[in-house]
């Protein structure tokens, strides 16, 4: 199984175990507006493997950094766009289309090879807790949801990730960072050249309505192509965050002079039992809650 790229993402060894759950994510896949889970308590999970599609999410820690000791490390310019997460996605009439805590294992970085590992504290680093904080919470809200061990997640997270390379993409249609604005639509051409589908963006605005650009949504299917987000979009209409701003017709993309502060204690890095799919009693939803916590949006 591999990218477009022709990376092989998994061992041989684990094809075969993986056979029957990709088979069953397929057939999830195939079948849009999945019923929502029937909710004998206050939430329940769909089985790990059974969604429609993911969200490949980037950042840009500049952006993310540019409040004085908001973040424990300085961003390295030269990686450009870092991971924020690969998030299962359902498309149905639930109240949250999105499952989480599919299952109750934790993260535990003596699953993942040491090369992975080493790839993950360079492009998925955490820019206010410790990364393994981060990974964990990573891992027990969306990973588990996956259908596939922490290994393979991380791994096939991080394969997706360099074989789309938001940056790569921009830098080949002369789009850098500078304290110039550049246009949506330009920025928008730039990455649905590259990678055949216009992806998502989600922008922050300051006090003057300035808007600087956040992160990079991409729709991923189980065979790790990018696809368009209205294909697999039925009941909603793709904005994973309805309460984040959309970018204008411009934004600024720059990096910061960032001042590193001291790292925040580690909260929340093991989702509640909460699947983002059923409403919990009282009509109040911890999923969208615990995702943005701000100790971990990074």
């Amino acid at each position: 199984m591999a990218v477009a790229s022709g990376h092989l993402l998994l061992p041989l060894a684990t094809i075969a175990l993986l056979l029957s759950v990709h088979v069953g994510a397929e057939l999830a896949a195939s079948t849009p507006n999945l019923s929502c889970p029937v909710c004998q308590g206050p939430d329940t999970a769909p089985n790990p493997g059974q969604f429609n599609f993911f969200f490949l999410v980037r950042q840009w820690p500049f952006q993310f950094c540019h409040q004085a000791n908001k973040c424990s490390i300085v961003p390295d310019e030269a990686e450009g766009f870092t991971l924020h997460g690969l998030w299962p996605n359902l498309d149905n009439p639930c109240p949250a289309d999105y499952p989480e805590h599919c299952d109750d294992s934790v993260f535990n970085r003596n699953e993942i090879d040491d090369d992975v590992l080493q790839s993950m504290n360079r492009t998925w680093p955490s820019y206010s807790t410790s990364d393994d904080c981060f990974w964990a919470h990573e891992w027990s809200c969306h990973g588990s949801c996956s259908g596939w061990n922490q290994h393979d997640y991380f791994s096939n997270v991080i394969n997706l990730h360099n074989d789309n390379d938001i940056a790569g993409a921009l830098r080949a249609a002369d789009i850098v960072p500078s304290k110039d604005e550049v246009s949506t639509s330009d920025f928008l051409a730039a990455l649905t050249k590259k990678f055949g589908y216009e992806p998502i963006l989600f922008c922050d605005e300051d006090r003057s309505r300035n808007k600087y650009i956040d992160s990079v949504y991409q729709c991923v299917d189980h065979q790790y192509n990018i696809i368009d987000c209205a294909t697999v979009c039925h009941v909603h209409n793709c904005q994973p965050h309805e309460e984040r701003q959309q970018c204008g017709d411009s934004f600024f993309y720059k990096t910061v002079n960032v001042q590193a502060g001291g790292e925040h204690r580690c909260k929340n890095a093991v989702c509640e039992p909460k699947s983002g799919t059923c409403r919990p009693r009282g009509g109040h939803h911890h999923g969208k809650e615990m995702i943005n916590d701000p100790t971990l949006a990074s």
